[in-house]
């Protein structure tokens, strides 16, 4: 079948592992046809939006990617990437002929002619999820600003197509609720589906944890930790090193991603100052997971990430921030910490007690394979399309 992947209000990239990359290279290797519609904004190596032509590209394993010109090209990329609004959407669909249309995200403005399509053929199944909750789309600069926004997108555009809707996905208990909140939509009937993540099984993950552990010359007394992501001041990457000064700990920290420019001269002089720290840059999926799977303990003490889940998704237990949507993935496989006094007491306790984490890594394998499927999630439009019907 003939899948289209619309992916309007983030910018597509390929080699991360953000769910429209994970689903859409699951559905290519099952044998299905797979485009993603997009619009002028891929993301460079620091994750940042960097602006492309329009047109038609493939990535490496044969998905087609089209990229659609913005509708109000004269006006500046600020305007563009909050605004989302490109040409030909219609006329694309009717050309693509798609058997399945998943929408990744709603808050977009020609999300209106995607609902139109749908309508004018019924054969067609459309699907739509959400990843917006207050912490990612409320928090950046303007949170009035964007609170205004999201109000007016719910009010006159998403509440009133919402209900051509054949299926809709939540990924967290906090998008559920950002539904109700701003946009007055109940998602009682919606599927609760978590992100996927790619799952290593525990032989590939130790080959891969003894690679690279003689790549870094760490010796077995020393634990690796591994910290990821874009390390803005929510990120709470100083908590780690604060803790670190206080104990002993005999580790290897890797720092893996991009550093925002407001928070650069503090953390590069964190890592200066602490020996048992490393920077690695930003890396592709591929080699951030295997990085994430030698490690003994993922730390993740500030905002919410997707990496959490890939993690438990190689059998590596996490430190996390005790976020409400994590919660439901607990199940020994975490150690919580809201402070650095928390991250302190952790340290200590695996430090005396190793055992405990392959005990959690057990855990978190548990987890994985009751969330973190992609089959799972894959066969829901499989099954949606074959069958002709809502699930």
């Amino acid at each position: 079948m003939k899948i289209i992947h619309v992916c309007m209000v983030d910018a597509y990239a390929e080699n991360w592992a953000y769910h429209r990359n994970i689903i859409s290279e699951k559905n290519k290797a099952d044998g299905h046809d797979v485009v993603i519609l997009t619009n002028q904004y891929t993301m460079d190596q620091d994750g940042k939006d960097k602006k492309v032509e329009p047109g038609v590209s493939y990535t490496k394993t044969g998905i087609k990617i089209i990229r659609l010109k913005n509708r109000y090209d004269f006006l500046p990329d600020a305007f563009q990437t909050r605004y989302r609004k490109t040409i030909s959407v219609r006329d694309t669909l009717e050309k693509e002929c798609p058997d399945v249309i998943m929408v990744h995200n709603l808050q977009f403005y020609n999300l209106g002619e995607i609902v139109n399509y749908r309508r004018s053929h019924p054969k067609v199944r459309l699907c739509g999820d959400t990843h917006a909750d207050k912490f990612n789309s409320l928090s950046g600069n303007h949170p009035r600003r964007s609170r205004f926004i999201h109000f007016c997108i719910g009010k006159f555009m998403i509440r009133r197509l919402f209900r051509y809707f054949d299926k809709f996905i939540y990924i967290s208990i906090e998008t559920k609720e950002f539904y109700r909140e701003m946009y007055g939509i109940d998602l009682s009937g919606a599927v609760f589906s978590p992100l996927p993540s790619p799952i290593i099984g525990k032989e590939e993950k130790k080959k891969i944890r003894d690679r690279i552990r003689q790549e870094l010359g760490l010796s077995d007394d020393i634990l690796l930790f591994v910290h990821s992501g874009k390390m803005a001041k929510t990120k709470r990457t100083a908590l780690l090193f604060q803790a670190l000064k206080q104990t002993d700990i005999k580790c290897k920290l890797l720092i893996i991603g991009s550093i925002p420019d407001d928070n650069k001269a503090l953390l590069k002089q964190y890592i200066q100052n602490e020996s048992r720290a490393e920077y690695l840059g930003w890396m592709s999926a591929d080699k951030l997971r295997e990085y994430i799977a030698s490690a003994d303990l993922y730390l993740q003490p500030g905002t919410q990430s997707v990496t959490m889940c890939n993690s438990l998704a190689v059998g590596t237990p996490v430190m996390v921030y005790p976020h409400k949507s994590y919660r439901v993935y607990f199940n020994g496989c975490e150690y919580c910490v809201k402070n650095a006094d928390d991250i302190i007491q952790v340290l200590k306790r695996i430090g005396q007690n190793r055992e405990e984490l392959k005990e959690k890594s057990e855990k978190a394998y548990q987890t994985a394979h009751k969330y973190f499927d992609v089959e799972t999630q894959a066969q829901m439009l499989y099954n949606m399309a074959s069958k002709n019907q809502i699930l």
